[in-house]
């Protein structure tokens, strides 16, 4: 890593996550796709989940896991968002 960066890499570590986000319902979705700008501050509410399904003859099982490092992943039911705008 440069000199040159804004950010510490631990904090970075500790600060971010990988988030698999899915919509409650139509509401939401549009909201998350059609009115997110780069300025954009957003707030999502909602929980954590697991997932469990079939595909056909496959079954799928599919946890939220709140650990750090590779392959951690949280999978969020998002029931409402909040956007406001930075000018």
């Amino acid at each position: 890593m440069g000199g040159d960066n804004w950010f510490d890499y631990n904090y970075l570590i500790d600060h971010s996550g990988n988030h698999h986000i899915i919509p409650q319902n139509k509401k939401v979705l549009d909201l998350l796709t059609n009115n997110i700008t780069l300025s954009s501050q957003i707030i999502l509410e909602g929980c954590l989940v697991n997932l469990y399904g079939k595909n056909g003859n496959q079954y799928y099982s599919w946890k939220t896991d709140l650990t750090i490092g590779n392959y951690a992943c949280e999978i969020m039911l998002v029931e409402n968002i909040i956007i406001s705008i930075d000018n």
